[in-house]
């Protein structure tokens, strides 16, 4: 196809989408065939493509052109452009449905990645490659990954914009852009720096309010229904900043606060049970419903505690575990009245099944909706504050309002949080949330999320001044702009502000017992260190030790020992480690290594011996499972004598070893023979890992 063909196929194509759209307040009809021709230009997409489609989105006053070339023959990669109203590039990708898997091995170093990457972004125009610095913060390289991944950060006159970012995928084997995703806001204004208080003047204002303050902080970040897990949750302590605050104002030293305020609260599902016999295990379980309210009693109970009448329907009722608390279960049912198409009131309430305590309820009346406030916020926390005192008066001296900041007075629904004190330690995600419909004063909704179980001791901690001065030597705490969600009138939008923070690449938590910066799991925080074994001059596996060590993929010790006999334990992390690259910037215990080890399949309960030593068929039967080949590897009778003393290899490891070979990852000993029960030095146990990571299929 010539070029004339292809340009009129392209402008034949987006005629039809010639229309008028709102930008930036102004109605204007913008040429998309410039726009589709300036993406072929920066990312010289050739005339070859037959196939061409487009689309537009709007996001705020910004609009959106979708551009795909494709190649009906297949011949050409497909690629995808997305250009905004103002002619900015905001993300590009090309794939090769063709490809064939590559040896992951990089042909391009990091570096050159880095070079190519700034080459790339320098076609993007509008200043952009003037604009950012290249981040390394909390980059992870992962031998599966076939891209060098990175991220480049906004800055402005030195200050970094961590809001806005350039994220870039460069090919390890070719040092191709395959991708490039580019936040950006077009139209900031950054403040400058005049009249600002220094550095220290921050610290100070910083460490007075907000401020650090110790918090009981769940364990799990993400935990699962108890009764799914049957594990009891558990917390840790730790400095945090105070309500969560890490950023103030640069010349008031006021806390700054990003977000929209509180959100509405959610609520658990009850599972259906399953039908059948009753085993031990469901004995025990069903012990614990043994005393707790029946339906009826829930319902009645439900509807004393609002004032519920019988005018009002019950349309569903479940019984369903506490996630916050093991063995305890509530009871949620829902109400309903309808008065007309324009008056219709709808009520959940949930107890707990053995006290019947109230522990939430929701109320929508569709009376209310579209009605302007008639109370102020002050008036409408006077009536949450009573609500509090009346419902549990016993936990009113273990509950303070947080720091507030952008509450809109002309929402309806005015939404008030009171979180839970142990002296003067909170503790996270336990709180009391009240909304008040501000039209007529009632009561909108309720929640109470209570932890009832034990927390650690907090004797031998740090002071306050010592945690202070760890954040602000090991975390961080300095300049940056960022953009904080501001409301006017009922109307959010974003603005550019410049604040002084701690560091936003890093949890700001601090260990009370040692005084350690901790990850946002709870983990002493650590930055992955290159390795550097002093051991490595007389092994043959050189090579692949220091690669493997390049992605993180190392055994513990300054030395490596390669003539050494490898045992079981150091190989499965080995493995583990080849496994999750992302994982490698925290210390993980060999306990945690087997279970999820065993949890994946790689290893059965019965193969555990860690400190035994490992036969090279043992590794093969390793590096299969975690392939996810087992299946093939456990068919009788299709695998050939191949090696010389084949005949020699347990029947039941015949197909891994055989397998393993094939694939690559296995090698002989360069006479004919395998050797499968050969006991593997750690050079020998480098070399499989190395194969398994880089050019196993």
């Amino acid at each position: 196809m010539n070029k004339r063909i292809a340009i009129l196929v392209v402008l034949s194509l987006l005629a039809g989408v010639m229309i008028p759209f709102v930008v930036y307040g102004e109605e204007q009809e913008y040429d998309l065939e410039e726009l589709a021709l300036k993406a072929k230009q920066i990312f010289e997409i050739p005339d070859d493509y037959d196939t061409f489609n487009s689309s537009i989105s709007s996001y705020g006053e910004r609009t959106y052109y979708y551009f795909n070339w494709r190649d009906s023959a297949r011949k050409l990669n497909d690629i995808s452009v997305t250009i905004d109203s103002n002619g900015l590039v905001t993300s590009y990708s090309t794939y090769d449905p063709k490809a064939p898997e590559e040896q992951r091995l990089p042909r391009v170093t990091k570096d050159e990645a880095i070079n190519l990457a700034v080459s790339f972004i320098e076609r993007l125009g509008n200043g952009i490659s003037n604009s950012i610095e290249y981040d390394d913060t909390n980059y992870y390289a992962a031998a599966s990954d076939p891209n060098y991944n990175l991220r480049f950060i906004r800055t402005a006159d030195g200050i970094p914009f961590i809001d806005n970012d350039l994220n870039i995928s460069i090919s390890k084997g070719s040092g191709k852009t395959t991708s490039l995703y580019l936040n950006w806001t077009g139209d900031a204004e950054f403040s400058g720096l005049d009249g600002i208080m220094d550095l220290e003047s921050a610290r100070n204002a910083y460490k007075k309010i907000p401020g650090l303050q110790l918090v009981y902080k769940i364990s799990d970040q993400f935990p699962r229904p108890l009764d799914s897990s049957g594990q009891e949750l558990s917390h840790y302590l730790v400095y945090a900043p105070r309500d969560n605050i890490t950023m103030i104002d640069p010349w008031t030293g006021e806390p700054v606060i990003s977000g929209y305020g509180p959100y509405g609260m959610g609520g658990g599902k009850a599972e259906a049970m399953d039908q059948g016999g009753i085993t031990p295990v469901e004995k025990e379980e069903l012990e614990k419903l043994k005393g707790l309210l029946s339906s009826a009693e829930a319902d009645k109970k439900s509807r004393d505690l609002l004032d519920i009448g019988d005018d009002y329907l019950m349309d569903s009722q479940s019984l369903y575990p506490s996630w916050k608390n093991k063995n305890d279960y509530n009871w949620s049912t829902s109400f309903s009245k309808n008065s007309g198409a324009e008056n219709s009131i709808f009520i959940e309430v949930s107890i707990d099944a053995r006290s019947g305590e109230l522990i939430s309820f929701y109320i929508n009346n569709s009376a209310n909706e579209g009605k302007k406030p008639t109370l102020g916020r002050e008036k409408a926390r006077e009536i949450a504050e009573d609500f509090v005192r009346k419902t549990i008066p016993n936990l009113m001296d273990s509950i303070r309002s947080p720091i507030e900041y952008n509450i809109s007075e002309a929402e309806r629904l005015q939404y008030f949080i009171f979180n839970r004190y142990i002296g003067d330690i909170q503790v996270e995600g336990d709180s009391i949330t009240v909304v008040v419909d501000t039209f007529d004063g009632s009561i909108a909704s309720y929640n109470k999320s209570w932890y009832s179980g034990n927390f650690p001791l907090s004797e031998g901690i740090i002071t306050l001044d010592e945690a202070y001065k760890t954040l602000i030597e090991s975390v961080g705490f300095g300049l940056g702009y960022r953009i904080i969600p501001v409301e006017e009138k009922g109307i959010w939008s974003d603005l550019v502000r410049l604040v002084y923070q701690t560091n936003p690449q890093r949890a700001p938590y601090i260990d009370p017992f040692t005084g350690e910066p901790l990850d946002y799991s709870g983990n002493p925080y650590r930055t992955r260190q290159a390795i550097s074994y002093g051991d490595l001059d007389n092994t043959y596996a050189k090579d692949k030790i220091m690669i493997l060590t390049e992605y993180g993929i190392t055994l513990p010790g300054e030395n490596f020992m390669p003539k050494s006999q490898i045992i079981q334990k150091d190989f499965m992390r080995y493995l583990w480690a080849a496994m999750n690259s992302y994982r490698l910037d925290r210390e993980v215990s060999d306990d945690t290594i087997y279970q999820e080890l065993t949890d994946s399949g790689i290893i059965r309960d019965d193969e555990i011996n860690r400190e035994g030593k490992i036969t090279k068929a043992e590794a093969a039967k390793f590096v299969v499972r975690a392939k996810g080949y087992e299946k093939i590897a456990l068919i009788q009778g299709i695998y050939a004598n191949i090696f010389e003393d084949s005949n020699a290899i347990d029947k039941d490891y015949k197909g891994y070893v055989t397998l393993a070979y094939g694939l690559g990852i296995l090698k002989g000993d360069n006479s004919g023979y395998i050797r499968a029960d050969y006991f593997l030095k750690r050079e020998d146990a480098a070399s499989i890992i190395f194969e398994f990571a880089f050019n196993g299929s």
